[in-house]
């Protein structure tokens, strides 16, 4: 719920400017209208500011929608633009905090997934959400966050790497136990590590791990590229 709550607030403070663009664009296309001053030019502005922006939060209620949808129902999706989606849903709160979000390497080649909307989207933001809680819990000045997406020939992987100092060797091969919770360690909160790991494992067929780097801690979502997943 908490993860829930963080993430209808980052939508919130996603809308505030777009709503104000389209107030501002609607206010004054009034006021020149009453004083007899809205020429054609100043009108197409005004009307495509507020169309851009409309396209802006429709494109957020929609990525809001496939991040809570959880049915039966298999859908083919990109990578890519999952990976994207759930950057989209982030970047606001990760802003507030000033955390730097890096794209890293990102194969180009489209890559084809069929599963459950909101599984591999609901994965990432948990991920995301707690290296941004462990980055701000150890209080690092320069924080950041790297993502990456590689294929390989038989699967594909995804990186979520921060600086935020790592995870202590003692507890690492326990932080996807069903047990551990937010008082065992700041890596661990939200749907929780435990979901992601089930997600991937025993839905997506799938592998999730961590590493530990000279930087911080690194997630591995590894996913097969075969026939009971792939189209």
């Amino acid at each position: 719920m908490s993860q829930m709550g963080e993430l209808i607030g980052n939508i919130a403070h996603q809308w505030r400017k777009p709503l104000c663009v389209i107030s501002t664009a609607a206010s004054g296309m009034k006021l020149k209208k009453e004083m007899g001053v809205l020429n054609d030019k100043d009108f197409l502005n005004y009307s495509e500011s507020i169309l851009e922006n409309s396209v802006y939060l429709s494109k957020t209620i929609d990525e809001f929608r496939d991040y809570i949808e959880f049915t039966n129902k298999k859908k083919e999706i990109i990578i890519q633009d999952r990976l994207k989606m759930a950057i989209s849903l982030i970047e606001s709160s990760f802003s507030l905090h000033n955390i730097k979000i890096i794209e890293g390497f990102v194969e180009k080649e489209k890559i084809p997934f069929r599963l459950i909307l909101g599984e591999l989207l609901q994965v990432l933001i948990s991920i995301l959400t707690n290296a941004k809680d462990a980055l701000l819990e150890n209080k690092i000045k320069d924080k950041w966050i790297k993502y990456e997406l590689i294929k390989k020939e038989y699967s594909l992987q995804i990186t979520i790497e921060d600086n935020a100092g790592g995870v202590d060797e003692k507890i690492i091969d326990k932080i996807f136990d069903s047990y551990f919770t937010t008082k065992d360690y700041e890596y661990s909160t939200g749907i929780g590590l435990y979901s992601s790991y089930d997600i991937v494992v025993n839905k997506l067929g799938g592998k999730l791990f961590v590493e530990n780097t000279e930087h911080g801690a690194k997630f591995f979502i590894e996913l097969p590229l075969n026939i009971d997943y792939v189209i």
